[in-house]
């Protein structure tokens, strides 16, 4: 992408599942001429980058970016990441206004009970753009609808008189440890202090509000700290409703005893079991515990590769 594009094009974050990837390849292609014109940057994780902490670089992106297109899809129902993470985040943003997230129907499937549901969503009506006899035209519709809310999106924020902020990846990246920190050499540079009087002010002042917020700061901890220990002697452990463990796990089969579980078996947890969710690249990542006592049912099981075994998909039993 040419790095002279005007600064008032908005970032977009495309979501999406890995099932639906030719299918996003051909958006992008559809959105290149409005990222040719300066309105869009379009982003999604395959701009991940070798080495990059990938869900770290998918928060930045979820967080900061404009636009956020949902390609729904049986997959990208079922899937635990888009579901459970990326579309509440979306949707916390939209309601705030931070954001204007946009579902795009590219597969048939029940989406009306979803939270974006509300929404206009594309293509024309609602069709699945599979469903379309020429595909291009489904894309058309899906990128005319595209352009005229991009365009609405940047005439409120010139009618704000907000500015446009910089280019996600242009934004400079911590300093690792060790390392010297340079100034840029268009950082604004702090007025000299003239007189030594000034300076013995100034210190003075600042010592005092150092003081003030350090004073505040310990008295806030210490309420807070008394507050918890009146309200819950037990550290608080999250408890997801779904997500997967180990087979090996640390449970007892509670539908029949000793035998290896099937769908639909209770499993009791026998002492504290992490629970994983299955990010967008294929990896499990954890999400939470399960803590003694729990119930759980078993939904489903796959085989991993011969190091991680077997993983069974679980929700919680309600009591």
């Amino acid at each position: 992408m040419s790095h002279d594009q005007p600064p008032e094009a908005l970032d977009v974050f495309v979501s999406y599942a890995h099932e639906d990837e030719d299918l996003q390849d051909e958006l992008r292609k559809h959105l290149a001429s409005l990222e040719r014109q300066g309105k869009i940057r379009a982003w999604h994780d395959r701009g991940i980058k070798a080495g990059e902490e990938w869900a770290q670089k998918i928060d930045v992106h979820l967080d900061a970016s404009e636009i956020i297109l949902l390609l729904i899809s049986p997959d990208f129902m079922a899937s635990q990441y888009c579901s459970e993470i990326e579309v509440p985040r979306a949707m916390q943003r939209h309601q705030r206004g931070s954001a204007r997230v946009i579902p795009i129907i590219v597969r048939p499937v029940d989406w009306r009970e979803a939270p974006y549901a509300k929404l206009q969503v594309f293509p024309k009506d609602a069709k699945p753009i599979t469903l379309w006899s020429n595909q291009d035209e489904a894309f058309l519709n899906v990128q005319q609808g595209l352009k005229r809310a991009i365009e609405d999106e940047i005439r409120r924020r010139r009618e704000r008189g907000q500015a446009p902020p910089p280019p996600l990846d242009s934004l400079p990246r911590e300093p690792q440890p060790g390392s010297p920190v340079v100034p840029s050499a268009n950082a604004r540079r702090a007025p000299l202090v003239s007189t030594v009087s000034e300076a013995e002010t100034t210190a003075g002042n600042w010592l005092r509000d150092r003081r003030w917020m350090v004073g505040g700061a310990v008295a806030i901890l210490v309420v807070l700290g008394l507050v918890g220990l009146s309200l819950h002697d037990d550290p608080v452990v999250e408890s997801p409703p779904r997500g997967y463990i180990h087979q090996g796990a640390d449970y007892t089969n509670v539908t029949q005893r000793g035998r290896d579980p099937l769908k639909d078996d209770v499993l009791l947890m026998m002492g504290d079991v992490s629970v994983f969710a299955e990010n967008r690249v294929g990896h499990y990542q954890e999400i939470g515990t399960w803590t003694k006592d729990t119930s759980v049912r078993v939904r489903d099981s796959i085989q991993g590769n011969s190091r991680s075994g077997v993983w069974l998909k679980c929700e919680k039993v309600e009591k």
